[in-house]
Parts: structure tokens; C-alpha cells; sequence
């Protein structure tokens, strides 16, 4: 197939195929972003579920339970 000159409107093909290239690129920086997502969030949550199991243990190291 022919390639369109350059300065000359792109063919309904060659304009599909950019714009197919381009969802493709934004599909895999979005599964990187869910990657980091998820990671950041388990992180968070065991760092959270530390902190009030501690608290838990303070609070019942003061009241001598």
C-alpha cells in the first residue's frame, strides 16, 4: 500500500492505524499505573493494620489487661 505524501491528509487506514498505535501505548501505561496502584495500596494497608495493632497492644498494656 501506499504511503500518503507528506502535508496531504492521512487515508482513513494509515489515520486508524495511528490512532490504533496510539490506544495501545495508553492501554500499557495504564496497566502500569494499576501495577503501582496496587502495590502503594497493600503497602498502606500494612502499614495501617501495624499501627492500630499496636495502638491495640499499648492500650492494653495500659490497662493491665
Amino acid at each position: 500500500m501506499k504511503k500518503t505524501e507528506p502535508g496531504q491528509p492521512l487515508s482513513d487506514r494509515e489515520l486508524l492505524q495511528r490512532i490504533d498505535g496510539k490506544m495501545d501505548k495508553v492501554s500499557a501505561e495504564l496497566k502500569s499505573i494499576q501495577r503501582g496502584a496496587t502495590v502503594s495500596g497493600a503497602v498502606a494497608g500494612g502499614l495501617s493494620g501495624g499501627i492500630v495493632s499496636l495502638t491495640v497492644a499499648y492500650i492494653k498494656s495500659l490497662m493491665g489487661a
